[in-house]
């Protein structure tokens, strides 16, 4: 009988887990044959039923951690992917500027230093020259971020990201810095770009992983890996923010957002 049984359970591409699973079913049925008759092998059976039970629920268990290593492998090498597009565009755009003209073969141009910070128009020798006042804002931190704030609010996105960086260049220090590269990560988004999204949103949470904005950054960056099909990614990320920050209302909506996947 153990024998007829081994030889039912072995079938050409099936899993451990599958023929354990099958097995199981095998003994319970026959655990509830030989009690209905009161057989003697009953507690051979129970124990046998046991044992098999046992090994399946360990690997179950290596599975479900097996998965879960796979699932956090693929987001890794992922983003390092990512990392490596992103810093092959930068070295691509850096030889394209270099195989430009050369701009100092040009002839050289005399200009006269502008008083007052107004600049000076050139004309050519002969000629008279007028003088064109050119207003050169400068402007503080605060009025930097804000009219940054406003260019994205207008949907210029092109304009928003370039004030953004440059408030970036010129306050490195400034406790705005998070909030200024989430932006950035924002214009992207609405964009559709949202591969760099999801690296400048990386920016947020590793220069920043106290900052306020980190919250924000993994749901958009969950959101941006469900736009472009990742689910697997956008998983893992809206369960990290679930895990990290559990009452902050961005994990009720990553929360909401699983459900729906």
């Amino acid at each position: 009988m153990p024998g007829c049984r081994l030889l039912q359970l072995v079938r050409p591409g099936e899993s451990p887990v599958d023929r354990l699973e099958r097995q199981c079913h095998i003994l319970q049925a026959e655990l509830e044959d030989v009690k209905k008759k009161g057989d003697d092998r009953h507690a051979d059976l129970r124990r046998e039923y046991a044992d098999i039970k046992a090994v399946l629920n360990e690997m179950r268990s290596e599975l479900q951690s097996l998965r879960g290593q796979q699932e956090q492998t693929a987001y890794t090498m992922e983003c390092h992917i990512q990392d490596f597009e992103a810093w092959r565009r930068q070295q691509e755009a850096a030889l394209k500027a270099l195989k430009r003209p050369d701009e100092s073969t040009k002839p050289p141009t005399s200009v006269e230093a502008p008083e007052s910070g107004k600049a000076e128009s050139i004309k050519p020798a002969g000629t008279k020259t007028e003088t064109v006042p050119v207003d050169v804002p400068v402007m503080d931190e605060d009025a930097l971020y804000n009219a940054g704030r406003e260019l994205f609010d207008k949907g210029d996105y092109v304009g928003a990201r370039s004030i953004f960086e440059q408030f970036l260049k010129q306050f490195t220090e400034s406790p705005q810095s998070d909030n200024a590269y989430f932006w950035i990560g924002e214009t992207y988004y609405r964009e559709g770009r949202y591969e760099k999204a999801i690296l400048q949103y990386q920016e947020v949470i590793d220069k920043f992983p106290g900052g306020n904005k980190v919250p924000a950054s993994l749901l958009k960056q969950g959101m941006a890996f469900n736009k472009i099909k990742d689910d697997i990614n956008a998983r893992l990320v809206l369960k990290r923010l679930i895990r990290e920050y559990p009452d902050s209302q961005e994990a009720k909506n990553a929360d909401h957002l699983l459900q729906e996947m």
